[in-house]
């Protein structure tokens, strides 16, 4: 059951159907491969207090946090350290 990758669209859509039919979360993840837990706490983050989970939604929110949790560069970042590696490439 070892998946480690982000839940896909459809992954999250086959959560979605099987929440609103009253399935388990055990019983959701078993056909998708992944662990209870997953499924558990993806529903957790993507579902607020009387409301119910959205896959597209969640999926938004996924792609957002996924652009912001990547790490500047550090020549981004460094402009002095940018300009040194660029003038020694040359030589």
């Amino acid at each position: 059951m070892a998946h480690c990758s982000q839940l896909s669209i459809n992954e999250r859509e086959e959560i979605s159907l099987g929440l609103a039919q009253g399935f388990s979360k055990n019983y959701i993840a078993l056909p998708l491969g992944r662990s209870s837990c997953t499924i558990c706490r993806e529903v957790n983050r993507n579902t607020a207090k009387g409301q119910v989970y959205r896959a597209v939604k969640a999926q938004r929110r996924a792609n957002k946090l996924r652009h912001l949790a990547r790490k500047k560069r550090k020549m981004d970042i460094n402009i002095p350290l940018k300009h040194y590696v660029l003038e020694h490439l040359d030589q």
